[in-house]
C-alpha cells in the first residue's frame, strides 16, 4: 500500500518546512503550500488524504480551503493548527487516519461538510 499523502498549508515557511520534515521522517508523502490558493493548484494535480492547515492566512484560509477540497476529496479529514507542535500534530495526524470515513448525513450527497469534519483547533488551538 502506498504511503499516505498530507498537504501541508501553512503561509509561514519555517513551520511549514518543520511540520513537512517530520512526517515524511514518519513515511507519509508529503506536499506543501504556502498558501490556499497554491494548495487548490497542488490538489488538482495530486490526490490527497489529509489535509493539515493552518486556520488562518491571507486569502484563501484554512477553512475556506476545507470547504472547496470537500467536493473533490469527499470525506477528507482536516486538521487545523496555530502553533507547529510536531509531535502532537504526527499524533493527530495518525489518529485521523485512522478513523473510519465519517458516514452521510441523510440527505447529504457526500456526508458532512469538510470543516464539520475537521478536528478544529484541538492541535495546538
Amino acid at each position: 500500500m502506498p504511503p499516505k499523502s498530507i498537504l501541508v498549508v501553512d503561509d509561514e515557511r519555517r513551520s511549514r518546512s518543520l511540520l513537512k520534515s517530520a512526517l515524511r521522517e514518519r513515511g507519509y508523502r508529503v506536499l506543501g503550500a504556502a498558501s490556499g490558493l497554491e494548495a487548490l493548484a497542488v490538489c488538482a494535480c495530486r490526490p490527497i488524504d489529509l489535509l493539515l492547515a493552518k486556520p488562518e492566512m491571507p486569502g484563501i484560509d484554512g477553512r475556506q480551503l476545507a470547504e472547496a477540497l470537500a467536493r473533490p476529496f469527499p470525506g477528507l479529514p482536516v486538521l487545523y493548527f496555530r502553533q507547529p507542535d510536531a509531535a502532537t500534530l504526527i499524533r493527530d495526524v495518525e489518529e485521523a487516519l485512522a478513523a473510519p470515513p465519517p458516514k452521510k448525513e441523510p440527505g447529504s450527497a457526500v456526508g458532512p461538510p469538510a470543516a464539520a469534519r475537521a478536528r478544529g483547533q484541538t492541535a495546538n488551538g
